[in-house]
């Protein structure tokens, strides 16, 4: 009886979880945190090209799983816990087009990881710990992005 229980269970678990690309569990992650995916419905297989994580418990150790959105051209983390550490997690993230950091963690230290985007065309750092030093050395990074940062 109790291999019986056991076998159900793991076949529960495989059903819950098995099969899914990369993505799907990105996305179930993403859901199960109170963000919203939005998909290009143009293309085929309908890839992730939005994601809205604002105001949710996104931390930096769940932005692993965006790295398997390889679509992904917009990005929502305003109000969020994420910092420096996070930013390690979206370097890969070369489609990213706008990239929203209002109101988080973020200082001088985690702008180095955003270098590499040279595909970004809107930062927004308002309300981060940002020096001017720091936002200037961003700026001749990413030349054509534009960066927005206002008070607090």
């Amino acid at each position: 009886m109790m291999r019986h229980i056991a076998w159900l269970l793991s076949l529960a678990v495989c059903f819950a979880g098995c099969g899914q690309t990369p993505e799907e569990k990105a996305v179930d992650a993403i859901l199960k945190l109170g963000g919203k995916v939005e998909r290009d419905e143009k293309l085929p297989d309908r890839p992730v090209a939005g994601i809205d994580l604002r105001g949710t418990k996104a931390t930096d150790v769940g932005l692993k799983e965006l790295q398997e959105l390889k679509g992904l051209r917009i990005l929502d983390l305003r109000d969020t816990q994420i910092t420096d550490a996070g930013l390690k997690e979206l370097k890969e993230l070369k489609g990213l087009q706008t990239l929203d950091l209002r109101s988080t963690q973020i200082t001088d230290v985690g702008l180095n990881e955003l270098q590499g985007l040279n595909g970004l065309q809107t930062l927004d750092l308002t309300g981060t710990k940002i020096t001017d030093a720091a936002l200037k050395g961003l700026k001749q990074a990413l030349p054509t992005t534009d960066i927005r940062i206002r008070g607090p």
